[in-house]
């Protein structure tokens, strides 16, 4: 196999990694939300304490096959881009593997979420699955994860481990934090959340509008936890690859890479900041690790500049750059510059949405509006009946 062949198999293996582990964040949000059911929609303060040791279980769990997906995913992406790989951190590794061997760990664990068949899409929000809604269009099929290695022998070069000083101790304190953080966020956004919005609703109105209320709150608090959770399941596998990143030394830089192209203003202007080398600022670095509840953006680890340029899935950062360069950064600068971006996405894709409804032929409605339109119809129906 060629040195570009190799390339194109560690993309592959990237793209492959990002769906599987934004397939782990969705099945998250589900086992969330169902958890949350148990949680009474008239809670008392003191009650809980149950719900929160299982969720927080639940988190470590999902956290644990995210932050093994990683390894693997390092693993195997470093041996092809360098012909070197790391150590397991999770596992004794004998100090000579080969590629094949590799691929079969990383294949085995993307291949439980290539199989799944979630009600909701990678990139969904907590909100949009709670609600029962689709985070795109109906009729666009989801992605899955797919990895095509070559054939067992026809491409199993021995590969040299080596170990990355301080990996071990640095997941290990990851891991401590983070269930801590479980415990605290899970706890301020859905039990105590809950409880003042409960504590807000009038007692006085009608029934059936407490009731109403009262469901109101529990699921906004819900989803809330929701997506609290699903970061940090996610931020398992970020963080491990991260770190990985941040200590190898064959490791030149990052690209902040958006799963979903459709990016929040927050994560478009560090997207748009492009290829970020470990000599950049310290701040302008570090940004690389930060994530937000509902985030779908992943750093994806450079060997070199060129892998930067070649890469399919660095357009946006490009496009994104030329376009900071050109309308932000010769006119604003400081919060200014912020605002303004975030203005400039907006109409952007309000002008988009504006565009695709254009071109949509007036006698072919969208699932969404062919259920408004049922729904409408029923109601029309009930009216003719009283």
């Amino acid at each position: 196999m060629t040195t570009e062949q190799r390339q194109q198999e560690a993309t592959q293996a990237s793209v492959a990694y990002q769906l599987a582990l934004t397939y782990i964040g969705v099945k998250t949000i589900q086992e969330a939300l169902a958890m949350w059911g148990e949680v009474p929609t008239n809670l008392k303060a003191g009650q809980g304490a149950q719900w929160l040791a299982k969720a927080v279980s639940l988190i470590m769990t999902r956290r644990s096959r995210s932050r093994e997906l990683a390894v693997a995913y390092f693993r195997l992406a470093r041996a092809l881009r360098t012909g070197r790989t790391i150590d397991d951190p999770l596992k004794p590794t004998p100090r000579v593997v080969t590629l094949d061997m590799l691929r079969a760990e990383f294949a085995a664990l993307i291949a439980p979420e290539a199989g799944l068949e979630p009600a909701y899409r990678p990139g969904a929000s907590a909100a949009r699955i709670a609600a029962g809604e689709l985070d795109d269009e109906d009729d666009e099929p989801a992605q899955r994860p797919q990895y095509d290695p070559p054939a067992d022998g026809e491409d199993d070069d021995e590969i040299p481990v080596e170990r990355l000083d301080g990996f071990t101790t640095e997941l290990a304190r990851q891991e401590r934090d983070a269930e801590a953080e479980a415990e605290e966020y899970l706890e301020w956004l859905g039990l105590r959340n809950l409880l003042a919005k409960l504590d807000a609703v009038d007692d006085t109105r009608p029934a059936q509008e407490v009731d109403a209320a009262r469901d109101e709150a529990h699921l906004h608090a819900g989803t809330r936890q929701a997506a609290e959770a699903e970061r940090i399941v996610m931020d398992g596998a970020r963080a491990t690859t991260w770190a990985a990143s941040d200590k190898d030394g064959r490791v030149k830089g990052y690209a902040r890479v958006s799963t979903t192209g459709t990016p929040c203003g927050f994560c478009a202007m560090l997207i748009s900041r492009g290829a970020v080398y470990k000599s950049a600022a310290g701040a302008q670095y570090s940004d690389g690790d930060a994530y937000h509840p509902n985030c779908h953006c992943i750093a994806v680890e450079l060997f070199d500049e060129q892998q930067f340029a070649a890469d399919p899935r660095t357009a946006l950062n490009r496009e994104y750059g030329q376009l900071w360069q050109d309308e932000i950064a010769k006119k604003y600068s400081g919060k200014d510059a912020v605002n303004a971006w975030r203005r400039l996405l907006r109409a952007r894709a309000k002008a988009s949405a504006l565009a695709a409804r254009s071109t949509t032929p007036a006698l072919e409605a969208t699932p969404r509006e062919r259920q408004a339109d049922q729904q409408r119809e029923r109601e029309r129906e009930r009216v003719r009946v009283r």
